[in-house]
Order: C-alpha cells, then sequence, then structure tokens
C-alpha cells in the first residue's frame, strides 16, 4: 500500500518513473515465465457436449508450477522440484461462456468423456476409472470398480440403456446404465483398444485397437465378431460411425482416414492430407461432413460423400487434440496441446470464439502495468479505464 500512495502523491517524477520502469520489467518477466510454464501445462485429454449443446465438458491436466520457497530449496540442493499435478473436468456453460462447475477427486488424467443421450449424466474415464455424474448437480452418481487397467473411451448406446467402455484390458465391458453395473465382456485378445462407438442402430459396436492395428465390429446382442476391418502394424486411434450407419470412419498412425462400408466391411475409400497420426475424427450431425484431427496441428474437414476437403484449420503445431460436434451441427469445439478451446463453424471451420482453459497472468501483469502507468500521469480519474483495459487484454489474451 505504501508503494501505491508513493506513486500517487504530489507529481509525477524521474525517480518514480525509473521505478516504475523496472516494476513494468519485472512485471513482464514474471508473466512472460508464468504464462510459458502454465500454457503447456493445461492439455486437453477430452470433450463432450450436452445433447441439448447448451453445456461443453472439457477434461484437463494442469500442472501448478513450484512456489518460490520450492525453487530456492531446488537452487540451493540442486535437486530439481517439480510442480503438482491436478486433474479435472470443466464444465462450461456456452450461453455465457463460463465455467460453472469443475469436477475433481481423479487419480489421473481423464481421458474420455461422453453424456447420456437424455443428458442427465457424463461418464468420465481414466487410469483405473469410471465415474457417473448427475449433470444436474454435478456429484458423482456411481463408480465403477474393480477395473485394473486404463479406461481409454467411453460411448453410450443410442437409447441410453447401455455404456461401453474400453482399454488396456484387451476387452469391451458393456454397463448397465442403471445403477452402472458390469452387464457382459466381449474379449478383444490380444487387442488393447483406443476407442468405442456404437452404430447409430445400437445393433453393433466398433472399437480400434493398437496391438495389432484392427478395426473390429461386434453384434451387440450376440457379441460375436461381425467384421475386422483393418489388420496391419499400426494402432487405430479414432473411429466414427456416419449418422446413417453405413460407413464407418477410422485414423490413425498411418496418417490416413478410411471409410469403411459397414455391412460388407469393404474400404469405400481414402483420405489423404495429414502428415502426423489421425487423433479424433467426428461426423457433423447431417453426415455431410467429416471432421478429422491430426498430431500435425492441423484439423481438416471433409465432404463425407465425395472424400474432398472442405476446409484446413491450423490447430496447434504440438498437436490437434479432441474434437466435438453440438448436436444442431453448428458449432466444432477443437482443442489444442496449449489448452485452448476454440469454437468454429462445422460447415467451414470459420472462427467463432475461443474459451481460454486459464486467465493469462501476461493479461493481469500488463493490465497492472498500464494501469499504474495511466494513474501517475493521468491522477485518479483514469480509475474509469481499468475496465475497458482489463476486458482488452483478455480479448487479447483468448485469442492467443
Amino acid at each position: 500500500m505504501s508503494l501505491i500512495r508513493y506513486f500517487v502523491r504530489g507529481r509525477p517524477s524521474v525517480a518514480k518513473l525509473a521505478l516504475l520502469a523496472i516494476l513494468i520489467v519485472i512485471i513482464f518477466a514474471f508473466t512472460l515465465v508464468r504464462d510459458r510454464q502454465a500454457s503447456s501445462s493445461h492439455p486437453i485429454n477430452a470433450l463432450a457436449f450436452s445433447p441439448d449443446g447448451k453445456t461443453l465438458a472439457c477434461s484437463i491436466s494442469r500442472t501448478v508450477p513450484p512456489g518460490l520457497d520450492r525453487q530456492l530449496e531446488s537452487l540451493l540442493t540442486g535437486r530439481k522440484v517439480g510442480g503438482t499435478s491436478f486433474h479435472e473436468v470443466r464444465i462450461w456453460n456456452l450461453g455465457i461462456r463460463r465455467i460453472t462447475a469443475v469436477l475433481g477427486s481423479f487419480r489421473s488424467s481423464v481421458v474420455a468423456l461422453a453424456f447420456s443421450p437424455d443428458g442427465s449424466t457424463l461418464v468420465t474415464g481414466g487410469y483405473q476409472e469410471m465415474k457417473a455424474w448427475d449433470a444436474s448437480t454435478w456429484r458423482c452418481r456411481a463408480a465403477a470398480t474393480g477395473l485394473t487397467h486404463w479406461v481409454n473411451s467411453v460411448a453410450y448406446s443410442p437409447d441410453g440403456s447401455t455404456l461401453a467402455t474400453t482399454g488396456q484390458d484387451m476387452a469391451i465391458r458393456l454397463w448397465d446404465t442403471d445403477g452402472y453395473r458390469e452387464r457382459a465382456v466381449i474379449d478383444g485378445t490380444p487387442s488393447t483398444f483406443n476407442t468405442v462407438s456404437f452404430s447409430p442402430d445400437g445393433k453393433a459396436v466398433a472399437a480400434g485397437s493398437n496391438g495389432d492395428g484392427g478395426v473390429k465390429v461386434w453384434d451387440t446382442e450376440t457379441r460375436r465378431m461381425r467384421h475386422r476391418l483393418y489388420r496391419g502394424p499400426n494402432g487405430v486411434m479414432a473411429i466414427a460411425f456416419s449418422p446413417d450407419g453405413r460407413t464407418l470412419a477410422s485414423g490413425g498412425a498411418e496418417n490416413l482416414v478410411t471409410l469403411w462400408d459397414v455391412a460388407t466391411g469393404s474400404t469405400r475409400a481414402t483420405l489423404r492430407g495429414h502428415d502426423d497420426w489421425i487423433s479424433s475424427l467426428v461426423y457433423s450431425p447431417d453426415g455431410k461432413v467429416l471432421v478429422s484431427a491430426s498430431q500435425d496441428g492441423i484439423v481438416k474437414l471433409w465432404d463425407a460423400r465425395t472424400g474432398d476437403a472442405i476446409a484446413r484449420v491450423e490447430s496447434d503445431p504440438a498437436g490437434a487434440n479432441p474434437l466435438a460436434v453440438s448436436p444442431a451441427g453448428l458449432i466444432l469445439a477443437t482443442s489444442s496441446q496449449g489448452g485452448f478451446i476454440n469454437l468454429r463453424e462445422t460447415a467451414t471451420g470459420r472462427w467463432q470464439a475461443a474459451l481460454p482453459s486459464r486467465l493469462s497472468w501476461g493479461v493481469l501483469g500488463w493490465s497492472l502495468a498500464f494501469w499504474t502507468a495511466a494513474w501517475l500521469f493521468a491522477g485518479p480519474r483514469s480509475r474509469r479505464t481499468i475496465p475497458w483495459v482489463i476486458a482488452a487484454m483478455r480479448r487479447r489474451g483468448e485469442r492467443r
């Protein structure tokens, strides 16, 4: 407070200007380091829209840098001191573009998210964890027990009566959503699975595997395998059924998107254009657009009928992460390793808005420095500029 009084009282002087310049340099250096640390420690693991399109769930793993005391200890002892990791799911209200709830108490990163078809429940999956959350109170409704491996993917059947989970335990597990008790297990040995999806009619469930690079489709009633669509050395990281159920898209380590005929198991088309493995695939609800995200940092929009590229969006040089399309098909949510969610037009990929995973320290630091300088030269009346400065700097931080 005494420092603020020093700047406010009296007229501007050389000493005040020199001290202000030193403070601005210190603030800039501090915020630059904190921004760089924070931007690399907020990877987005999964995204999911609610059925009404009003809510977006986002899984984030964040690392809080060590405090000054621990950094000093590291400097004196020579031992590396890491930050503290937190794993959480943030619930965005897209109407007001604010986080309205944060789900915690996870032992590891949440890598799978899915809303029930009626929107009443959100399921999360991670290391030895599968939890069902009440979407009205955001309290944990049920938690699976006895899991021994990662749950890499979760998917609801179209009628919401069954939940499918898959991961590193070489199985597709089917759960009764009334109490979330395990109903059946489809043996997928020797495959470890990265992704799972129900067909639109609920009669088939497909999974993409890592161990043998296969895309497998089973009958949900008999639990017998219908097709093995691909057999190769490279893993399949993403799959998506078209809304009419006739086509299954798959992508993975071969940097290609393959479209399969679900009825015959034959290849319909191969889409080329990515330079790294495919991390996510999603169809628009009308089936006209297929969106792919790749670790080359590019999100591509394809004409699902012709296979032609419609648009190319540069997402993040570090790699494009999960995708989600709103139920109405108007909004495409793309994410990046840096922790930013961008809302785009599904038809064109045109940018609409950003949902920042954090309020940039740089925004606060530069706002404080600007405010201090304005107060020094313009007097207390400059306080009226504070809201404008913070709003402008926040917009700059969100567009990064």
